[in-house]
């Protein structure tokens, strides 16, 4: 029975995100006492407005941290009215976001204080899911299982995930002369489709 579940569970994940999501759960995962088992999966495939020129890739320096440097292919693109860049004082962090076809965008965020995480649901006296199903207390999550899938390159972005989540960006103002946005260290970017963040995440490894 467990097999057949995770099979079901991975087959429909696997449909929905295009093949990029494959084999999310394991049937050993599923024992007497699993209750519910939420399955969320995004797919999401979208064109820059101003794609960037092959030409501009070039090798770069990323520092990892202050002792680690790695050469990766930065994309380039000369200051345009498409883009957005501001700086949030209260999250002492630059922002840029980057438009793309069918009212989507891309945000990178060098670097905040803002944290991904949740606590709460997996504590026995704070957990409540009782909007699923019994009481405050009678169901806590004990695992979360992700996979996830991005590719950023010059013509656009491809995205697949297995959860689902919603971040507020605070807002900050544009500054309107041309500034230089680098991405040469740890940041966190978020794909906006008509302003509900549908993917968030972190590149502290980046490809190279």
């Amino acid at each position: 029975m467990n097999v057949r579940a995770a099979e079901t569970i991975n087959s429909w994940v696997e449909k929905v995100t295009e093949n990029k999501i494959k084999n999310l759960i394991h049937s050993q995962v599923l024992d007497e006492f699993t209750r519910v088992i939420l399955v969320n999966a995004l797919y999401f495939k979208g064109a820059w407005i101003e794609k960037f020129h092959l030409t501009n890739t070039k090798k770069t320096k990323f520092y990892k941290s202050r002792n680690e440097v790695v050469k990766v292919d930065a994309m380039a693109n000369r200051p345009s009215q498409n883009f957005s860049i501001c700086i949030s004082k209260e999250l002492k962090a630059k922002l840029l976001q980057l438009p793309i076809h069918g009212d989507a965008s891309m945000l990178q965020n060098l670097y905040s204080s803002l944290q991904l995480g949740v606590h709460r649901i997996f504590s026995d006296d704070d957990a409540d899911l009782s909007g699923i199903a019994g009481e405050k207390g009678d169901l806590l999550v004990n695992e979360i299982l992700q996979k996830t899938f991005i590719d950023v390159s010059e013509e656009g972005v491809e995205a697949a995930a297995a959860t689902d989540l919603k971040i507020p960006i605070p807002y900050c103002g544009r500054k309107h002369r041309p500034q230089k946005f680098i991405a040469d260290h740890p940041f966190i970017f978020y794909l906006k489709v008509k302003d509900m963040i549908i993917f968030a995440g972190r590149v502290t490894e980046p490809y190279y």
